[in-house]
């Protein structure tokens, strides 16, 4: 970590819903990434929003099948991805994981979103090791959403449309399978494999079990 960040402050907001009709435990984290300025001031500077689903509280309601078809809260993305129709792991996930699957829950973060003046100083991955360290308990599963953000933008502007602006999204590529390599690629040196659905990557993580 650089001098630069070496003062940064995470916050996380948790809320965990829990769905009537395909009963399975949707955790959904919200992320704040602060530094304090040479005037003690609190500046964001980053934000991050994480969701974990416990995928085998949902077999044992036997519910699986509905959640496979179901969209909503944003886990469809990776239930697609991840799993066949059945709920179970997809034959190529488990050979691009490469270890031993013990459990079908995962953590996925879906979107990484740092101001421009802080990129490039390894904020992810410290963003990724935190997330792991603080919430893959009982997961083996640890995705992420390689989708540019500047394709985004509608979810982006969800928290505000000044933060859009001070991401400064305009200024960056308009091509998208150029940005979606380059990031894939940044990703994939830290072990992520794409699943080739979705923009979703995956590695594999010791969750306690």
């Amino acid at each position: 970590m650089t001098d630069e960040i070496s003062n940064l402050d995470i916050e996380y907001v948790v809320h965990t819903m829990l769905d009537d009709y395909a009963p399975c435990p949707l955790t959904l984290i919200d992320c704040s990434i602060s530094i304090q300025n040479a005037a003690e001031e609190d500046i964001t500077i980053g934000r991050a929003y994480i969701q974990s689903l416990d995928v085998e509280y949902c077999a044992q309601q036997g519910a699986l099948p509905d959640l496979m078809q179901k969209r909503e809260y944003g886990h469809y993305a990776y239930t697609s991805a991840i799993f066949d129709f059945t709920g179970d792991v997809k034959k190529n996930i488990r050979n691009q994981l490469k270890r031993p699957i013990k459990t079908r829950n995962y953590l996925a973060i879906d979107r990484i979103e740092i101001i421009p003046e802080y990129r490039s100083l390894g904020l992810s991955e410290v963003l990724i090791s935190e997330v792991t360290r603080l919430f893959s308990a009982k997961t083996n599963i640890l995705a992420i959403r390689a989708d540019p953000l500047q394709f985004r933008k509608e979810e982006v502007a969800e928290a505000s449309n000044e933060w859009v602006q001070d991401l400064r999204l305009d200024e960056l590529s308009t091509d998208r399978q150029t940005a979606s390599t380059s990031l894939k690629n940044y990703f994939s040196r830290q072990g992520f494999a794409d699943t080739n659905r979705n923009h979703i990557m995956v590695r594999h993580i010791d969750g306690e079990h």
